[in-house]
């Protein structure tokens, strides 16, 4: 009974252990599965690490590459200590980057003001949500200054992030910069000029018409006067109407400038006249010298006008508290080339302030087209000056201390055709002639007053509208054998043929024309050069009786003033 007892506890023993058994297996079993499926994982997750390093590496390389091949220095900064720089750092800087790892970034810049400045621009920047970019002065490696473009990436916490920050040297670029603003600003300028020159060459242009009448009803008036008060204040009327035409010249020079009309002047009167209209309301008092028997040169008055007036007002602007400015005319002779000018006659124009003079570093370059050391100037009125002088065939110079004031000195040739025996005071004559003269201008006031001139001469003047009825009377006055002796013509007839294309026509008609080119448009190329244009003479408005007897006296010769009379087809015109 007792075997039977123990041999069945055995059994159920042993059925326990087998039960344990199957249990473990299976227990075995799952956690093999497990560490099986871990092992998977595992393994997926080293190569997806390994995969990821790679990245990572490859990110890195690429990341290096850029940072060497951008050209701008890429510094990694904490606490204002520099611990990463690219190699590009020494191509801005001139620093290598191990040289300026651990270095304090004041090293960048040119002094503790700067740094301070700039380092609390940067830690203010680096809080905001956007990249920051400001412009500031920086330092190389040798102490020279360059313009530096700063950018700041944005930091999204408050602690332990390093900021980055790149340096791009725009030096050059700004410069590029200025010049190309400059040049898009002479450009502006040039056109705002050229605009100016067209107003004002029209507006010139009637102006100077209706000085014409003024001017010649006056000479008229003048020659025909038998009163000597009259004469005088006749004498007067001309002399106020030849500083009105100046004016009119001297605005023509400034929009337009142009080859000067030359005519003998005397440089005395036009320097004198100049300088007293730009002083006037001026704190500024002015001696003039003037020697003695001073030689005559031919020069385009209001040209002259305007470079005195330019040079008067510089000094008046020197001086700003008051002061004396000088001015002395005379006559040298050089025998030797001299002052960059061939040997010959001058007269030396001087003009000296006692303002504050002009820098070394300016005085080379005061000549030079929209150069200016004034806030508000735009640098042309030297330019305008040097240009004007030199188109005369003479030469401006320019002597200057910081504090001492300021000379300029001018050389112009003097005239060839005078003789210096005699005195220059000497009064032009009214030179009288014989002969025909056909005059074309679209002004009825301008025909009545130079008809009157011309007959009050001696000369028989027929008189037309514009270049085709000019050339229809031209015509027929050869056919009829009573020939005119010379053409006066207006340069610009609205709505019709003007006097280069009538010139041209005559000079088809009979080559031997005499042609004299008479407009308002003082600074025109064509009164400049008119020989260029078939023309043997010049006369610009507006002239008086005296001026157009002596050209007609220069080119007429005797056997051109045969006189008669002749009958006109009124149809023609």
């Amino acid at each position: 009974m007792h075997d039977e007892h123990q041999r069945r506890n055995i059994q159920e023993y042993i059925f326990s252990l087998e039960e344990i058994q199957e249990q473990l297996e299976e227990r075995v079993k799952e956690r093999t599965e497990e560490l099986n499926s871990a092992n998977l994982r595992l393994k997926d997750e080293i190569l997806e690490r390994r995969a990821n390093e790679k990245n990572l590496r490859k990110s890195e390389e690429q990341k290096s590459s850029i940072l060497a091949a951008i050209p701008c220095a890429v510094l990694g900064v904490r606490n204002r200590v520099i611990i990463f720089a690219n190699d590009s750092t020494e191509d801005v800087f001139g620093w290598k980057p191990e040289e300026l790892i651990g270095k304090s970034t004041r090293i960048l810049y040119r002094n503790e003001k700067d740094f301070e400045e700039i380092a609390s621009l940067l830690n203010k920047a680096s809080w905001k949500k956007h990249n920051y970019r400001v412009e500031f002065i920086c330092r190389k490696k040798n102490g020279d200054a360059f313009l530096s473009r700063m950018s700041v990436g944005k930091r999204h916490e408050r602690e332990g992030k390093d900021i980055v920050i790149v340096f791009e040297d725009i030096t050059e670029h700004k410069r590029n910069q200025e010049e190309r603003d400059s040049l898009q600003a002479q450009a502006l300028q040039a056109q705002k000029l050229e605009a100016i020159g067209t107003l004002a060459g029209g507006i010139a242009h009637d102006f100077n018409n209706l000085l014409t009448g003024i001017m010649g009803n006056l000479s008229v008036a003048h020659l025909k006067s038998g009163n000597d008060d009259i004469s005088l204040s006749l004498q007067r009327a001309l002399q106020a109407c030849e500083r009105a035409t100046r004016l009119t010249q001297q605005l023509l020079t400034f929009s337009k400038g142009g080859a000067p009309v030359k005519q003998l002047a005397s440089v005395a009167e036009i320097v004198r006249d100049s300088a007293e209209f730009a002083l006037r309301g001026a704190n500024v008092a002015c001696n003039f010298t003037v020697s003695d028997a001073l030689w005559a040169a031919e020069v385009d008055t209001g040209q002259l006008s305007q470079v005195i007036s330019n040079l008067v007002i510089n000094a008046d602007q020197a001086m700003p508290d008051g002061g004396l400015l000088s001015i002395s005319l005379e006559n040298v002779e050089f025998t030797m080339p001299s002052h960059k000018l061939s040997a010959g006659r001058y007269i030396m124009i001087t003009i000296s302030d006692n303002g504050g003079g002009i820098s070394k570093t300016s005085i080379d370059r005061i000549f030079e087209p929209y150069f200016t050391t004034k806030p508000s100037g735009n640098g042309l009125g030297l330019a305008t000056t040097h240009s004007i002088i030199t188109r005369h065939g003479g030469q401006i110079e320019v002597t200057s201390e910081a504090g001492q004031g300021t000379t300029f000195t001018i050389y112009l040739p003097v005239s060839s055709t005078i003789n210096y025996g005699e005195t220059q005071e000497k009064q032009v004559q009214i030179q009288e002639g014989t002969g025909r003269i056909l005059l074309m201008d679209d002004e009825d006031f301008i025909r009545d007053v130079v008809v009157e001139m011309l007959d009050m001469m001696g000369y028989e003047c027929v008189t037309c509208e514009n270049g085709h009825q000019a050339c229809a009377l031209y015509r027929q006055a050869l056919e009829t054998d009573c020939p005119f002796s010379a053409v006066i013509m207006d340069l610009t007839i609205p709505g019709g043929m003007g006097g280069v294309e009538t010139m041209a026509e005559i000079s088809l008609i009979d080559p031997m024309a005499r042609g004299i080119v008479a407009s308002g448009y003082c600074g025109d190329p064509v009164v400049a050069s008119f020989r260029d244009y078939g023309f043997v003479a010049a006369v610009p408005k507006p002239f008086t009786l005296s001026q157009m007897a002596e050209t007609l006296a220069e080119i007429l010769t005797p056997t051109l003033l045969e006189s008669g009379s002749c009958e006109w087809d009124e149809n023609l015109l």
